[in-house]
């Protein structure tokens, strides 16, 4: 039997480079706002873990392949909605598992409305 540690979540994200940085600060206000700024579960977050910030989405658990898979595209997606000239790949995201604030806990949710609470 697995177990699931609930003191973390897992967050996946697109590292922010200098560059991302720039384009991000000169990407649309209301795209930004709408995209990032919120703090929305279904819309991009901002993390910052090691010293290094990361934009993406908090994954509710436990979390299948295809749910990672489904998020990826998703992000990716909104990325290319506030940064049209950025490239994003699957490849590019990077998986952390971070300390979860129960804040957190209580607003995590996959984008297909799925708590990650006992199915």
């Amino acid at each position: 039997m697995t177990t699931v540690n609930t003191e973390h979540s897992l967050f996946l994200g697109l590292a922010i480079t200098p560059t991302l940085q720039n384009l991000l600060d000169e990407a649309p206000a209301p795209w930004r706002s709408l995209l990032v700024d919120r703090q929305d579960p279904l819309y991009l977050q901002k993390m910052q873990s090691d010293g290094c910030f990361y934009l993406g989405k908090l994954l509710s658990l436990p979390a299948s392949g295809e749910s990672v898979e489904k998020v990826s595209r998703h992000i990716c997606s909104l990325l290319h909605r506030l940064i049209p000239a950025q490239e994003c790949q699957i490849g590019h995201l990077t998986l952390l598992s971070l300390p979860i604030l129960k804040s957190q806990q209580d607003s995590v949710e996959n984008i297909d409305g799925n708590s990650g609470e006992g199915d």
